[in-house]
C-alpha cells in the first residue's frame, strides 16, 4: 500500500495508500477496511482533518511513479458534511 498517514475523526483512524490510490478508514471493533475517493485523485499521500472536519487531502503524482498530469500535485479540501466519513 506504499506509505501510510494515520489521522482521526470521530475515533476512526483513516490513513491514504499512495499504491492504492484511495482515503481508507479502518473500523477497529469490526476489523472493517472501508475505501474513500479510490482512484479519483491519483496518488494521496496525506490526509488532515481540520478542527471543523474538513477533510485536506495532498496527492502526489509527479515523483516518478503514477501517471502525472497537469496541475499534479495538490492540496484538495473537502467540506465537512454532517454524518460523512461514518461519524
Amino acid at each position: 500500500m506504499g506509505a501510510k498517514r494515520p489521522c482521526l475523526l470521530a475515533r476512526k483512524p483513516f490513513f491514504t495508500g499512495l499504491r492504492g490510490e484511495a482515503l481508507y478508514r479502518y473500523e477497529i471493533k469490526s476489523g472493517q477496511l472501508e475505501k474513500y475517493f479510490e482512484k479519483e485523485f491519483g496518488r494521496l499521500r496525506t490526509a488532515i482533518f481540520d478542527q471543523r472536519g474538513n477533510l485536506f487531502l495532498l496527492t502526489n503524482n509527479t515523483d516518478g511513479r503514477g501517471k502525472p498530469q497537469e496541475g499534479d500535485d495538490k492540496i484538495i479540501m473537502i467540506k465537512a458534511q454532517r454524518q460523512s466519513f461514518g461519524n
